[in-house]
């Protein structure tokens, strides 16, 4: 009898320690998830704060898309100048032929 005695008293002595190192290992485990919380919340912030740098940094330049619409234009009004520069062209040389033709006959 003194035998179990002196076993339950050791039984509750171990019990003790293992729920005393239990609670600490799950203090530690809760205060760990606390400390990743918080910085995975500052993380978000750096990170949000960095995408609105990017966007800002970003918004003055042609995106793919802009510049195709851009480059259409571009071409367009090329090629309506080009059309206007060939009528002027083909008017002076028309001139130059009537000029030729009218100097030509008054000699």
């Amino acid at each position: 009898m003194e035998n179990d005695d002196k076993k339950s008293v050791f039984e509750r002595h171990l019990q003790t320690i293992l729920v005393a190192g239990t609670m600490a290992i799950l203090s530690w485990v809760l205060l760990s998830v606390l400390d990743i919380r918080d910085r995975l919340t500052k993380f978000e912030e750096r990170l949000s704060t960095l995408h609105g740098q990017v966007n800002t940094g970003t918004d003055d330049r042609f995106r793919g898309s802009d510049w195709r619409v851009q480059k259409e234009r571009l071409d367009e009004r090329f090629n309506t100048l080009k059309h206007e520069v060939t009528k002027l062209e083909d008017r002076v040389d028309k001139m130059e032929r009537d000029n030729i033709k009218w100097h030509g006959a008054n000699r």
